[in-house]
């Protein structure tokens, strides 16, 4: 059986100090060698990317020239800014004074003139050009009427701006007379009109459809300046409900 035997030598090579002990570590040496190294610390930002491609030159400005949706966009924005005007161009101008039925001829011949002028007067002789001439004569009349009879409205203080209200341009060329409330019963007539189906609104009732010109009737029956003035707010709620 072995055995195993713990004599001094045992304890004495354990705990006896070397016979050649370290020599000391040369902390000055190591530091000047750190300072002398040329090898770059790993987060060094003085030194260059060995990843990064190389740069290329910038291209002269004269020579890029844009894209072509890049063109398109700064000639809309050029045409935006200089549009030209062509309503007073020679080429609308001839359009404009040009007979849109009868062909005119720039060098006539006296042949030509003479049967013109016969063909023109056979024309006139007839007696439904007199009866068609005639009734536009008629309409212009009465359209010249209905434009005095509505040009003072009864509001006083609204006159100059009624008149001062351009006329639209009716289908036939005519200017569309604005219907105007001369007398004081048809101006409350119209308010109450109004009002009554304001109410009948506002309290839950049913209302009647308004037709398109009666917010109008009803500003003109308040008075346009009133309303600006001191009821501004009723106005636009007016508008509002009719809407």
């Amino acid at each position: 059986m072995a055995s195993i035997s713990f004599n001094n030598n045992f304890f004495d090579n354990w705990f006896n100090k070397p016979p050649k002990p370290l020599p000391s570590i040369n902390l000055l040496s190591l530091i000047s060698f750190n300072n002398s190294s040329k090898t770059p610390n790993f987060s060094s930002l003085s030194i260059s990317n060995p990843f990064k491609k190389p740069q290329k030159p910038d291209p002269d400005p004269t020579q890029q020239q844009p894209g072509y949706y890049r063109q398109m966009i700064d000639q809309y924005f050029w045409e935006c800014e200089n549009l030209p005007d062509y309503r007073h161009t020679p080429e609308v101008e001839k359009i404009l004074n040009e007979d849109p039925v009868f062909e005119k001829k720039e060098n006539p011949t006296p042949e030509e003139i003479e049967e013109n002028e016969r063909w023109w007067a056979e024309f006139r002789a007839s007696p439904v050009v007199k009866f068609l001439t005639r009734a536009h004569q008629i309409a212009d009349e009465i359209n010249e009427m209905e434009l005095k009879a509505n040009s003072i409205p009864y509001r006083w203080e609204d006159r100059k701006f009624w008149q001062a209200l351009p006329h639209v341009t009716g289908p036939d060329g005519r200017p569309m007379p604005r219907k105007a409330i001369i007398t004081k019963k048809e101006s409350d007539d119209k308010f109450w009109d109004f009002a009554r189906q304001f109410f009948f609104g506002l309290w839950g009732f049913r209302q009647r459809p308004y037709p398109p010109g009666r917010p109008i009737d009803v500003a003109q029956a308040i008075g346009f300046k009133r309303l600006e003035k001191r009821y501004y707010d009723c106005k636009l709620g007016f508008n509002l409900c009719v809407i």
